[in-house]
């Protein structure tokens, strides 16, 4: 379990550096190929924050949450497995309550999505403000 967690943890990470490099260099190549007018208009310490801040984010979403999904996915078709062999009527009840919380799970997300976008906007402002 271990090897096959570090290689899930190497394929992915190697993966969105590469994904993150790729992302960067084009963001980059775009922001130059901008007229003079753009950086009057926009800050440089906001588009510095945009440039490693937010690729950071997609990383971040490329590997631990993609990675956490699969492996969630796999753990969770094998655990229905598992229980339906068991007690099939037990399992129905659990999946009837499965609904009921995934509902309130996504409330949940959404407050800390609003909560994440707020961040980094502050983190934009505050970077614009150091520059």
């Amino acid at each position: 379990r271990s090897a096959c967690t570090a290689l899930r943890a190497w394929v992915f990470n190697s993966a969105s550096e590469r994904v993150v490099a790729r992302l960067r260099h084009d963001l980059f190549s775009h922001l130059i190929n901008q007229e003079i007018a753009f950086f009057d208009v926009t800050r440089t310490g906001e588009l510095l924050s945009r440039l490693s801040e937010d690729t950071q984010i997609i990383k971040n979403a490329a590997t631990t949450n993609l990675s956490e999904a699969l492996r969630n996915l796999t753990t969770t078709a094998i655990g229905l497995g598992f229980m339906f062999s068991t007690s099939w009527k037990l399992t129905l009840l659990s999946l009837a309550i499965v609904p009921v919380i995934s509902a309130v799970v996504r409330k949940f997300g959404r407050f800390l999505r609003e909560l994440s976008h707020q961040t980094q906007a502050a983190a934009a402002v505050a970077s614009s403000i150091a520059e």
